[in-house]
């Protein structure tokens, strides 16, 4: 589920986040700025649990830092949500994220000065018997200054459509028509002596 977007500073940002988190940091090359993926880590261990056939209702042991295969897990998760990132950001204008890194303390990352504003834009994610999970992708406000005319016009309306490309909007239109069908199993020649 999209939340809608969210305007702090940096520091106001920090201030609610726990001590560890995922936080995956890429450079816009198109606008000349950034982006950070944060993933709370109760999720990235219920991903991992499920992901190697554990169960997915075990309870989070908070860590001081993630381990080398719930590292591989982020990488999975952060290399698909980049790919439907970009997909998403295709329809204003084609972008392209490079530079990537990751951290695990908001205190380490080098992302923003504190006092800078960003934009933040969160998705709740419901896994079955497990707790809702929260990832929220930062933009500086500056990063999306250039393009604020265009975004202001490509607002949603309240109403929300199916989250789908235009393809496959036409490709369920067609399969909604209605065609009437007649079916011959055969159709036999014969001459009249046979």
């Amino acid at each position: 589920t999209a939340l809608p977007p969210e305007v702090k500073t940096f520091d106001e940002y920090c201030k609610e986040a726990p001590a560890l988190m995922c936080l995956t940091t890429s450079r816009i090359n198109e606008l000349r700025g950034s982006k950070m993926m944060v993933i709370q880590p109760e999720f990235i261990s219920t991903l991992t649990n499920a992901y190697y056939g554990g169960v997915r209702g075990l309870k989070y042991k908070p860590a001081s830092e993630f381990t080398t295969t719930e590292s591989r897990i982020i990488e999975i998760i952060t290399e698909g949500l980049s790919r439907k990132l970009l997909a998403a950001w295709q329809d204003l204008m084609p972008l392209t994220f490079s530079d990537e890194s990751r951290e695990e303390n908001l205190q380490f990352a080098s992302f923003v000065d504190g006092d800078e504003t960003v934009i933040i834009c969160s998705f709740t994610v419901e896994l079955p018997k497990s707790n809702t999970a929260k990832i929220d992708i930062l933009y500086p406000l500056q990063t999306l200054k250039p393009i604020a005319a265009q975004l202001r016009s490509r607002m949603q309306s309240e109403v929300v459509d199916d989250d789908l490309t235009w393809r496959e909007r036409l490709e369920r239109a067609v399969l909604e028509v209605r065609l009437t069908v007649k079916v011959q199993l055969s159709k036999p020649r014969i001459s009249l002596r046979q």
